[in-house]
């Protein structure tokens, strides 16, 4: 199964495809597309460029399921709109979602064996851990 983990930077989506199967466990798929930007959350033609960037990467990597770090909605570290936009564009594309909270994140990585590969950057640590709670939770099913 793929699954691409989303985690939202102010301006842009951090991306991560993993290839998960119940005996190897998770393996990150190598990717040009780390971010995608969004240059301007009140333009429509940015946010239609967005939705078929994404769109396209669901289709072209056969991704299954997209993991996505669930945005704050308030509180000190709420997040901000350009972010809960792109969590909302993320939902209604034609594959399957799940939103995940830090806390569940937090917790599934805890509670595995969990390891952040080498061949990934710092900035793609969140997107790689939603990837891989998702797919922990998948191989559990």
């Amino acid at each position: 199964m793929r699954i691409c983990g989303i985690s939202f930077e102010p301006t842009s989506a951090v991306v991560v495809i993993v290839e998960c199967s119940p005996p190897n466990g998770v393996a990150v798929v190598d990717s040009e597309t780390k971010r995608i930007p969004m240059d301007d959350h009140q333009d429509s033609d940015c946010l239609r460029s967005f939705t078929r960037t994404i769109a396209a990467i669901v289709r072209d990597y056969k991704i299954e399921s997209i993991a996505i770090r669930k945005c704050t909605y308030s509180g000190k570290y709420q997040s901000g709109a350009p972010s809960i936009k792109m969590e909302a564009l993320l939902q209604v594309l034609d594959a399957a979602t799940a939103l995940l909270s830090p806390q569940t994140i937090a917790s599934r990585c805890k509670s595995s064996e969990f390891a952040i590969p080498n061949c990934i950057n710092k900035y793609q640590h969140d997107a790689f851990k939603a990837a891989f709670a998702h797919a922990s939770q998948e191989m559990e099913r």
